[in-house]
């Protein structure tokens, strides 16, 4: 089967960055001339089921290259693997055709970033492919295409410049590309749906390009004997799919969603601070240790009308647990520092720009699954209803001015005039939506990098801030688009 541009649907970025490759691989000599380098590898990446080795068969079909294909299934240990990738090197060193050396699932095989143990067989086979690459003369039209479900996990020695040049990735598709997905496969069939397949893209949020012709297929496996493919059919088959009744899927999903809630919530909270912190997959996270102080502080519901009728019995019990700050000797340094530490626990030290950081923080989750996942989930609405509470609480405690007090939590409530309730709730809402913008900012501008960081999350399930740090540097660091104060 000849492989073209007409194969693929949908991923015009990706196919845009294929062509402009055609274009550079068939006047190779031409710009050579120019002084240019060539890329001597290529690095597709993402996650399974959205067309990754497609795009390395159309690309090699496109530009008329003769393929060989480092099969893993044939190795039993690494001289095996050894012996395959020195015999592909060797045959494109002495072809006169242009060549791709092609090696999918390259990461099943290497040494990876985040292992804390390394078999000498994939350190073999490491320092041999880099041997191999470093020998490549760009004279020779040969070019390393490998394919993988997490670029970060791969050695840093391989993917620098000069070995693995290029690398784009393959999430899941948005809805033009599975409008275009779906498209392809109904038009392949001899049945008819009854359900428009806008409307069937517009269902299959965050599944792969795979799940969409598994759903295509499933429907006309399900038609009647007219060759009609029903609503109800339909229904069933994207809620068997969406629902991942297939073995291990649900759990992936629901990592990957919560990732790019912690991740989207980190990397906001990184703009404005630098304090420890844990990522962590699984649980909500919040940002940064000093953020997550300043929303715990105001939304842990310690005072509570329910819980607390009057201030005395709050603080009462503020004293048991961190000792009684009104029992202090004047001139007592050592009583002082604990009084000082304890109002500091109780948050008395967080000022307006801290909360607003923190309502920050905490859209920078939902956002990111909103804008990179396309769609906004419940496991954000604990941070929701936190980002009310700051809101409230900064009412209360006049981090909007004297002016704009608005007490809800004591046990005498005064008698608002609704003028004044409007105002106070202007002021809420211009503050939510200035800080979801910012929050939105950040997140877009930082898309690749969170696209990579929860690639590594999902994969490692923990990552302390070391490890954190070294990933956002690697992946260019993190880019503030907005001013801070």
């Amino acid at each position: 089967m000849n492989y073209t541009f007409d194969n693929i649907a949908g991923y015009e970025h990706q196919k845009d960055e294929l062509k402009r490759l055609c274009k550079i691989f068939k006047r190779r000599d031409a710009y050579a001339n120019k002084g240019a380098s060539l890329p001597k590898g290529i690095i597709f990446y993402g996650e399974s089921g959205n067309g990754k080795t497609l795009f390395a068969k159309v690309l090699a079909n496109e530009c008329q290259m003769k393929v060989l294909s480092i099969d893993l299934s044939k190795a039993r240990h690494e001289n095996d693997v050894c012996e395959l990738v020195f015999q592909a090197f060797e045959q494109a060193r002495q072809s006169s055709e242009p060549t791709m050396i092609f090696f999918d699932e390259i990461d099943k095989v290497l040494p990876l970033n985040y292992e804390e143990v390394v078999s000498d067989r994939s350190k073999t086979i490491l320092a041999q492919l880099l041997t191999l690459i470093d020998g490549m003369d760009s004279a020779v039209n040969v070019v390393v295409l490998a394919t993988c479900n997490s670029y970060s996990a791969l050695p840093r020695s391989l993917v620098r410049a000069g070995r693995m040049d290029k690398k784009i990735y393959f999430g899941s598709p948005d809805y033009h590309s599975r409008l275009e997905v779906l498209k392809l496969y109904a038009q392949k069939t001899t049945c008819t749906f009854l359900t428009s397949i806008t409307d069937i893209a517009e269902r299959t949020k965050g599944l792969s390009c795979a799940d969409l012709k598994t759903i295509v297929n499933e429907c006309v496996l399900r038609s009647s004997s007219k060759n009609n493919v029903t609503e109800q059919v339909v229904d069933d088959v994207i809620r068997e799919i969406a629902d991942e009744d297939l073995p291990k899927a649900t759990p992936l999903k629901q990592l990957r969603i919560q990732a790019y809630r912690n991740v989207g919530a980190l990397v906001a909270s990184r703009v404005f601070d630098d304090s420890n912190y844990l990522l962590d997959v699984d649980g909500d996270f919040y940002g940064t240790e000093h953020i997550s102080n300043v929303i715990y502080d105001v939304s842990d519901d310690d005072y509570d009308d329910d819980e607390y009728g009057d201030e005395e019995k709050y603080y009462e019990e503020c004293d048991e647990e961190y000792g009684n700050v009104d029992q202090t000797v004047e001139g007592d340094d050592e009583k002082d520092e604990q009084v000082n530490q304890s109002r500091q626990l109780n948050g008395c030290y967080y000022g307006k720009k801290d909360n607003l950081n923190a309502i920050c923080s905490l859209f920078g989750g939902y956002v990111a699954c909103e804008t990179l996942l396309d769609d906004a989930y419940d496991c954000c609405g604990d941070a929701m209803y936190k980002i009310d509470h700051i809101l409230l609480r900064m009412c209360e405690y006049g981090l909007f001015g004297a002016d704009n007090v608005f007490s809800v939590s004591r046990h005498e409530r005064l008698p608002y005039l609704q003028s004044h309730i409007e105002k106070i709730n202007n002021v809420v809402e211009q503050t939510k939506s200035a800080c979801y913008e910012k929050a939105k900012a950040i997140v877009v501008a930082n898309t690749r990098l969170i696209d990579n960081l929860v690639s590594v999350l999902v994969e490692q399930r923990t990552l302390n801030k070391s490890v954190c740090e070294n990933l956002i540097e690697r992946f260019g660091g993190i880019v503030n688009p907005i001013k801070v104060e």
